[in-house]
């Protein structure tokens, strides 16, 4: 009980701190599991500190705690809605210098881990959090144009120098690759999408391996 009740003050409060923003780096990189263990473990040490400590102010641990956590919604907020973060900031700062009844903090810490804070937000995670939406947006419409059919708006060699040609698909032209010589105006299948290039064959050729391709269907491709 001693041990507890002799730590630095200024200590509990970076280690909350850090179980804080632990806790929304989790939100914006979920999946490893290594980052919410170490938010539990954090806010479970700090907390058992700040119950032991007669002078903390549990109104500014949480107007402090909701600061923080302010920024766990950033990440599903329309990109104009996002200023209001800097509330967040306001309520830390408020939060941190009321943690401890008769006993402030120091406030050249408080505003160090404001600043750092500042820039692990918009210089990290920021950043971190608009790549996975990127890749999660190229995946969603890789998923969605893998099988459209299309047609050639230039004839393809795969044998030739240059073996591409372009094709038309849901009214947009892309660069195409192919297995197969294809010539213009001919029906073709996405089977993958290589950046801006679509690698396409016969719509012919697809609609035999799947056993779509009926009479009628070979006559209208042939023809």
């Amino acid at each position: 009980m001693d041990v507890l009740l002799s730590v630095d003050p200024n200590l509990i409060y970076l280690l909350l701190i850090f179980g804080l923003w632990s806790g929304v780096t989790a939100s914006y990189i979920p999946g490893t599991g290594f980052t919410e263990l170490i938010t539990l473990a954090a806010l479970g040490v700090s907390g058992v500190y700040l119950w032991q400590e007669p002078a903390t102010n549990w109104l500014a641990v949480l107007v402090l705690s909701v600061g923080v956590l302010t920024f766990i919604t950033f990440p599903f907020l329309p990109r104009h809605w996002r200023d209001y973060t800097l509330v967040g900031f306001a309520l830390q700062a408020l939060g941190s210098w009321f943690l401890f009844a008769g006993n402030p903090l120091n406030p050249v810490l408080i505003l160090v881990v404001l600043g750092l804070q500042l820039l692990y937000h918009r210089v990290l995670l920021v950043p971190i959090l608009e790549k996975i939406r990127d890749q999660k947006a190229e995946r969603t419409r890789d998923e969605q144009i893998i099988g459209q059919e299309g047609r050639m708006t230039s004839a393809l060699d795969p044998s030739a120098t240059h073996p591409f040609g372009s094709v038309m698909v849901n009214s947009e032209s892309w660069s195409a690759s192919s297995d197969y010589a294809l010539a213009e105006g001919e029906a073709v299948t996405v089977i993958q999408r290589q950046g801006l290039r679509l690698k396409v064959e016969p719509l012919i050729q697809e609609k035999e391996k799947t056993g779509n391709l009926d009479r009628q269907d070979r006559a209208g491709l042939l023809g």
